[in-house]
């Protein structure tokens, strides 16, 4: 009975051993993840990626992008099917992509060997009108026909599309160009100044309350108790 007894004694040191061992590295994996540090690095990492998307949404606004965008005309003219698509959206000042797709009327298979140019007018009939020759070469995705642009001003256009013999008209109003992405700066530095002095207070407050000698012996009791 004694040996049983004795058994036993050890077998509830023990487990009271593990108990307190447990609590200590739960108490120490609590104590890691609040530690003021951690906190710190997390909302500094989010706020430094957060103002990088930013600067990246802005720094590409108005940008044009190549092989489609917003379809500003389709219309059939004699035995060809054409459709125009522009980019950015919206059109800004500056520059700007016009992609064509030409297809066959009775099957709307693409030809590859179409003559495309294109003439845009301003609205101002003082400013010079703008002429573009549209090729494969610039043009990603080799159905299309693109031609890069550069528009000088904003306001109303009209625009001459020829292919081969056939001629189309359409229009577009571009909006006055985008900011230099300089100007923003002040908007970009904004959120991180935010996050960054929320991040200062939060570790303040984490370095005044969490003290990881206090949660270890206040768990410890608990369990020896």
């Amino acid at each position: 009975m004694a040996t049983n007894h004795g058994a036993t004694a050890d077998g509830a040191r023990g487990r009271r051993t593990v108990a307190r061992c447990d609590a200590f590295s739960s108490a120490r994996a609590a104590w890691t993840a609040r530690r003021p540090g951690a906190s710190l690095d997390r909302l500094l990492r989010r706020a430094a990626h957060c103002t990088a998307t930013l600067a990246l949404s802005v720094s590409f606004a108005g940008a044009a992008s190549a092989d489609g965008g917003l379809v500003r005309v389709s219309q059939s003219s004699g035995p060809l099917r054409v459709t125009v698509f522009s980019a950015p959206t919206p059109l800004r000042a500056g520059p700007i992509d016009l992609s064509v797709l030409v297809q066959g009327l009775s099957d709307d298979t693409p030809q590859l060997d179409a003559a495309v140019s294109l003439t845009l007018h301003p609205s101002d009939a003082s400013q010079p009108e703008i002429t573009a020759v549209a090729t494969h070469d610039l043009a990603t995705n080799k159905l299309l026909y693109a031609a890069a642009i550069d528009l000088p001003m904003a306001g109303r256009w009209n625009a001459t599309l020829q292919v081969n013999r056939e001629i189309l008209r359409f229009g577009f109003d571009a909006e006055p160009a985008a900011g230099n992405v300089a100007t923003f700066w002040p908007y970009l530095a904004l959120p991180f100044a935010l996050l960054s002095l929320f991040a200062l207070h939060q570790w303040r407050v984490a370095r005044t309350n969490a003290r990881p000698g206090t949660v270890v012996q206040t768990i410890a009791a608990r369990h020896s108790s």
